[in-house]
């Protein structure tokens, strides 16, 4: 089943590396580069920046600032002629420019999240929006089985298995869920960069620098179970567990009150960076099948149990939440 996947939020799915200062400038709309990031963040391709002869009387300077993580704009003296050919070999070796949001505008340079790509291309990793239905599906079996019980709880991995997956191993999954990466995309087309700030605590968290993708931006992808096929792998048709992962997902948006709208007729799904504990845990399914003695665990906060939400979320911008997109079958 073909499906097509849209951001309503600002999505971050990471591949664990950091953009540091040293590798990208960020320019105003003349082309002048700032000090604090501005409209545009251009990153640099230091392997072809080093080969480039305008760049070599450079070469230990930079070595020297880049080592304590210095921003490469600061090593440019505003006025200074001597430096006119870095800029010009900097400008020579951008291969990537993709716009700042407005949510990080004059923030500070620093180290950015990098968002997961292939061959420099972006794209939603199978596997993400896997982990995300199955969330959905655990939830869905344990209210339908009724669950009562941390015992019962505990062992909700094999009864979903049961439920959801053709396997010959007890407590292994089989392929219960196939689901291709997408599309790849250009950089510059999808995404941005965005302030992730963490709110709602006594104290502000960190400011944080995230490659997101921009909110509208669409990507193509596909379910498949084989339910009608010769090799049956899995039990459950691709639009039922779309079905399940929308009812999981929009009793989650109710729970913080959200205020983004959300498509009617579509199935709203949350991914990446900033998913709630909600989306997470058994949270959800023991408030609703009244499992008290249940909780979560946090390491500098007391746990988390039945009917509680986190006090602090990571919001862009400190408004805005993370990773929620739509999900709609392609042809309906």
């Amino acid at each position: 089943m073909k499906i097509r996947v849209k951001t309503l939020t600002p999505v971050h799915i990471g591949n664990g590396d950091v953009i540091s200062p040293a590798e990208y400038i960020s320019i105003d709309r003349d082309n002048k580069i700032t000090y604090k990031l501005s409209d545009y963040l251009c990153k640099i391709d230091l392997v072809n920046l080093f080969k480039d002869p305008l760049f070599n009387p450079f070469i230990e300077l930079f070595i020297n600032k880049a080592k304590n993580n210095r921003y490469i704009g600061h090593l440019i003296e505003p006025h200074g002629s001597p430096f006119n050919s870095f800029r010009r070999a900097l400008f020579n070796n951008i291969f990537c420019k993709i716009p700042i949001s407005q949510s990080a505008k004059n923030s500070n340079t620093i180290n950015i999240n990098q968002f997961i790509k292939s061959a420099g291309r972006i794209f939603i990793p199978g596997s993400s929006l896997k982990g995300c239905l199955l969330s959905a599906v655990m939830w869905k079996v344990g209210k339908e089985k009724n669950i009562k019980n941390m015992n019962q709880l505990t062992n909700l991995m094999e009864i979903v298995i049961s439920e959801s997956s053709v396997s010959k191993k007890k407590n292994k999954f089989s392929r219960w869920l196939d689901v291709s990466d997408s599309d790849l995309k250009s950089q510059e087309e999808v995404l941005e960069v965005s302030l992730v700030l963490a709110t709602g605590g006594k104290r502000t968290g960190i400011p944080l620098l995230y490659e997101t993708l921009k909110t509208g931006i669409t990507f193509d992808m596909e379910l498949k179970t084989s339910v009608n096929s010769f090799y049956k792998f899995g039990k459950l048709e691709p639009e039922v567990i779309l079905e399940y992962a929308d009812e999981f997902y929009r009793n989650i948006y109710k729970k913080f009150n959200y205020s983004f709208k959300i498509p009617e007729n579509e199935y709203l799904v949350r991914i990446g960076q900033g998913s709630s504990v909600l989306a997470t845990s058994f949270l959800l399914l023991a408030e609703e099948n009244k499992i008290n003695n249940y909780n979560v665990y946090r390491r500098k906060a007391p746990p988390l149990t039945p009917g509680q939400l986190p006090k602090t979320q990571k919001l862009v911008g400190g408004k805005i939440p993370m990773g929620w997109i739509s999900v709609k079958v392609e042809g309906k």
